[in-house]
């Protein structure tokens, strides 16, 4: 999968989308919510950041990403200001689609911003904090060892392929199944003796 998907989804947001403060469009200090079902009617939409990124999340959710791959990401940006963003892994990178900037980017040229929190979509309402720290040295000892890291995946792929194959699962769950139902019911023929009616 190419990122295709996330600059299309990009696009078709912003071309749809009006900033406006939540403050003045609800009347409160933060409203989240999708506008997918607009913009997929070719209806504009006025709101914030988090209502681009939301938007965007769904999208690409209805566009066939694994919901494991979106997420929306809390941050604080180069002048201190309150931001989300929409992030979407593919083939190994994160891409961000926020509506500060027209075109997606790779997580790794990100702007000055302080990430904190991220939510991914298969796990929704459970936030997890951002160690920049750590994400910054794995993406360096990565750029570093580069084939280490390439070795130790093949492995790991031929593993997942011998020990996670059809076969194997199919193999796997009946010897489950052999274990732990012994006698699975069978259908018996009913035989009932011959009902003699009296007669009157």
């Amino acid at each position: 999968m190419s990122n295709e998907i996330a600059n299309k989804v990009h696009a078709l947001v912003e071309s749809k989308f009006t900033y406006i403060h939540d403050d003045k469009q609800y009347m409160q200090a933060e409203h989240w919510a999708s506008h997918a079902e607009a913009v997929l009617a070719d209806e504009d939409f006025q709101d914030d950041c988090d209502g681009f990124a939301n938007t965007c999340a769904e999208l690409l959710i209805k566009e066939g990403i694994d919901k494991k791959d979106v997420s929306v990401i809390y941050c604080v940006t180069e002048t201190g200001e309150d931001h989300l963003i929409c992030g979407v892994a593919v083939d190994g990178k994160t891409y961000i689609l926020e509506n500060r900037f027209s075109k997606i980017y790779d997580w790794k040229d990100k702007p000055k911003y302080d990430f904190k929190y991220f939510m991914k979509f298969d796990n929704p309402g459970q936030w997890f904090k951002v160690n920049n720290a750590a994400s910054i040295k794995a993406l360096k000892d990565v750029y570093d060892n580069y084939k280490k890291y390439t070795v130790g995946a093949k492995k790991h792929g031929h593993h997942i392929k011998t020990k996670f194959s059809f076969d194997a699962m199919k193999e796997l769950l009946g010897k489950v199944l052999k274990e732990n139902i012994p006698l699975i019911p069978k259908q018996v023929e009913l035989s009932l003796p011959q009902l003699i009616t009296p007669k009157l």
